[in-house]
């Protein structure tokens, strides 16, 4: 999903028997007027009846380049006023591991929608949703290999037969238990790792335990290791 931008709590933080605020209060004031200048922008236009741009590049820049920049790689800190870094989204990697869904919702709600910080604001009430969906067409053009990169609406939920086809990071532990004759937990670690847009390593690691069957405790260890590999042919969301 989008990454967090930075904590919310602002204000200046004062140390015991000091009066004098701390130097980097201002620096977050300013972080935070910069980030209500679009809302405000956007706000002002429907106030007065000035109609809001209608292509969604336009509308990007209007409510969303003063943070995330013209071209999508996200304002230097110096001048968004805090230090945690903007995502990139010409980054292939970033960009396209979500849905839109998601993506809709950090955007209409705002970043708590998704567990991000409040400095990503909301746009549900300036924006509509048409809006914001011609809004993240365009942010989805800054990715320039997007044809190779398997949309995040393809990850769908884990097959219970089959491999699940989307390349992507994770850790998966799955367990099971017999109950009959010789108790025994089986359980298998899977590591996957993204290679490149379309390419997967997968390590699997089996763990066993077994009741002994003459009842003398457990005993238990670690199975042969299965490496695999994996690579999307084809995906498309059509």
């Amino acid at each position: 999903m989008i990454e967090p931008l930075v904590d919310a709590r602002s204000g200046m933080s004062r140390r015991v028997g000091d009066r004098r605020p701390s130097v980097r209060a201002p620096r977050r004031v300013l972080g935070l007027l910069w980030l209500a200048l679009p809302l405000l922008g956007v706000g002002l236009a429907l106030a007065d009846g000035t109609a809001l741009p209608r292509s969604g590049a336009q509308l990007y820049r209007a409510a969303c380049a003063a943070c995330h920049g013209d071209d999508g790689r996200g304002q230097p800190r110096a001048v968004v006023g805090f230090d945690t870094e903007l995502p990139d989204f010409t980054d292939c990697s970033f960009a396209t591991r979500e849905a839109d869904s998601d993506w809709f919702a950090v955007v209409h709600e705002g970043g708590p929608a998704r567990g991000f910080a409040r400095m990503m604001p909301a746009f549900g009430g300036a924006l509509s949703k048409a809006q914001i969906a011609r809004a993240l067409a365009h942010v989805r053009t800054f990715c320039r290999q997007r044809r190779s990169w398997p949309r995040g609406e393809l990850n769908l939920p884990r097959p219970l037969v089959t491999s699940k086809a989307f390349p992507e990071d994770e850790a998966v532990l799955s367990s099971g238990v017999v109950l009959r004759g010789e108790h025994a937990v089986v359980n298998d670690l899977v590591f996957e790792t993204r290679l490149g847009a379309r390419g997967q390593l997968e390590v699997v690691l089996p763990i066993a335990f077994r009741e002994q069957a003459d009842g003398d405790g457990w005993a238990g260890g670690l199975g042969d290791i299965v490496v695999g590999g994996k690579w999307a042919l084809l995906h498309s969301l059509r």
